[in-house]
C-alpha cells in the first residue's frame, strides 16, 4: 500500500479546515431546510396512479405493435417471423 505525502504548511491546513467545517454547516442547514418544506407523508395513491398511466401507455404500444406485426406476436411481444424457411436446392 503506498501512501501519499502531502506537504503543507499550517496556515493551508487551517484554511482547509475551516472551508470543510463551512461546507458541513451549510450542507445540514440545507437538509434542515429540506426537511421542513418536505411533505408529511408520501402520497403512495398518486405513484400507483403514475405507475397505472405509465403502464397502460406501454400496454397500448404493444398492442399497436400487432398492425406492425403481419405473422403476429411472439409470447414475449416481438413480431414472429414469416412462416416456413426456403430450402436451399434449386429443383
Amino acid at each position: 500500500m503506498k501512501r501519499i505525502i502531502v506537504d503543507m504548511s499550517k496556515g493551508e491546513l487551517d484554511f482547509i479546515r475551516e472551508a470543510l467545517k463551512t461546507k458541513h454547516i451549510n450542507l445540514m442547514n440545507y437538509l434542515d431546510t429540506c426537511e421542513e418544506n418536505a411533505n408529511p407523508k408520501p402520497s403512495w395513491e398518486k405513484v400507483a396512479e403514475i405507475v397505472e398511466a405509465d403502464f397502460d401507455k406501454e400496454l397500448a404500444k404493444i398492442v399497436g405493435k400487432k398492425s406492425q406485426a403481419p405473422y403476429g406476436l411472439k409470447k414475449d411481444g416481438t413480431p414472429k417471423k414469416k412462416s416456413g424457411r426456403p430450402t436451399k436446392e434449386l429443383f
